[in-house]
């Protein structure tokens, strides 16, 4: 009996990223904080909140050693917008409803969505905010830097990686 060839052909495999360790953990008032390092790179990050210990021992996906396989959105801000978003007041990044924004969000699937304070040096990680792509959606908003009501594109800022 022949064997029946495959349809749909092999599925691709995702790349292999190296990932970065835990180097330091505890609970601090019901809190779970981690310190993770890259063994390849060295680079280490700041105390971050974790919502498990087994998602932390299964590490985070370490950013300079795999800047190449990784689809990153890069949203350069003003400190004022930084800082709240550092904080935790604000959850969505508003962008203009143009040809500029339709072409880097619409169709498009990222990984990380890197939100920087300015444009800062690659030594300068202190300054970059690491969030999931939980997509975006379309709305209509009143804000300080858009003249009016404006058409504005929402980026889901909720699920952050790392940073300060």
């Amino acid at each position: 009996m022949m064997k029946q060839g495959d349809l749909f052909g092999t599925k691709p495999k995702a790349p292999y990223l190296k990932r970065m360790t835990v180097i330091d953990a505890g609970e601090v008032h019901g809190v779970n904080s981690v310190r993770y390092q890259c063994f390849c790179c060295n680079l280490e990050t700041s105390w971050m909140v974790e919502k498990t210990i087994t998602k932390a021992k299964r590490g985070i996906p370490c950013l300079q050693c795999n800047q190449d396989k990784l689809r990153i959105l890069h949203l350069n801000l003003k400190e004022q917008w930084w800082n709240e978003i550092n904080s935790g007041i604000k959850t969505l990044e508003y962008r203009l409803r143009n040809q500029y924004w339709f072409k880097r969000l619409v169709g498009k699937q990222y990984d990380f969505v890197f939100v920087k304070l300015g444009y800062p040096s690659k030594t300068q990680i202190d300054r970059i905010i690491v969030f999931v792509w939980n997509g975006y959606f379309p709305m209509i908003v009143k804000h300080p830097e858009f003249d009016g009501k404006q058409e504005v594109y929402a980026i889901d800022l909720t699920e952050r990686v790392w940073g300060i």
